[in-house]
């Protein structure tokens, strides 16, 4: 098991998912 590229995985997952609520709170505030 690669620990560093497991590591770059969550990171990369937790951006998208930080993506995701930010558009969601844009869209909630605009409307």
């Amino acid at each position: 098991m690669d620990l560093k590229r497991e590591f770059a995985e969550v990171k990369r997952e937790r951006k998208k998912n930080y993506g995701i609520a930010v558009s969601k709170c844009n869209i909630f505030i605009l409307s």
